[in-house]
């Protein structure tokens, strides 16, 4: 989540790397969800076409038509990425609800704090100037972008409708009990790096 904010930076590093790491890992999860269905040569072709459609179709797709701190780079957008990830972690790779939920949930707070930190470099602490590109990280729409700002915001709404159920992720990971579950288990009962049995 941390480098997803950057895919619409044409020239950075974080960009090569963001697609380089996810075509790898699409390209293998594709694998093996395939992986016993296809002969080995087959699988090999998946996988490549895969990792060149995502390395370099999709790459030169992302590159035309965003700008580097355009509406991909906003608060929305990450939304939207969590809300993908969650769907594609539920129906293709058939984590679970609360799991799929957990994944986006990660996702998210990577992706957030990237634009936290920055808009925190976006200002010098110890003297007043502020640097042009503070306030667009953190924004919610794109007013250079209006119709990709509009997409993301129907994208989410679309994502919101098909996404897993959420009870399952409420009940383990934000109810009380889970709060309760979390406060017991922070520090160690037994003694430090003793496991539990």
């Amino acid at each position: 989540g941390g480098f997803l904010p950057d895919i619409d930076s044409d020239d950075s590093k974080s960009f090569r790397l963001s697609f380089g790491i996810t075509g790898i890992t699409i390209s293998f999860l594709t694998v093996f969800y395939f992986g016993l269905k296809y002969s080995i040569i087959e699988i090999v072709i998946i996988w490549s076409v895969v990792y060149l459609g995502i390395k370099f179709c999709f790459y030169k797709v992302l590159s035309k038509f965003t700008v580097h701190r355009g509406i991909i780079h906003s608060i929305p957008a990450g939304m939207c990425i969590a809300l993908i990830f969650t769907s594609i972690a539920y129906y293709v790779l058939k984590l679970g609800d609360a799991v799929s939920w957990a994944a986006g949930t990660f996702l998210f707070i990577g992706f957030i704090i990237h634009l936290s930190l920055d808009e925190l470099y976006s200002f010098n602490m110890f003297s007043i100037p502020i640097k042009k590109s503070f306030g667009s990280a953190m924004k919610l729409f794109s007013k250079n972008n209006i119709i990709g700002s509009v997409l993301i915001y129907v994208m989410i709404g679309i994502f919101i409708y098909i996404s897993p159920p959420f009870d399952e992720f409420r009940k383990k990971y934000i109810s009380q009990e889970a709060a309760k579950t979390i406060f017991c288990n922070f520090f160690p009962q037994n003694g430090w790096f003793k496991m539990k049995e």
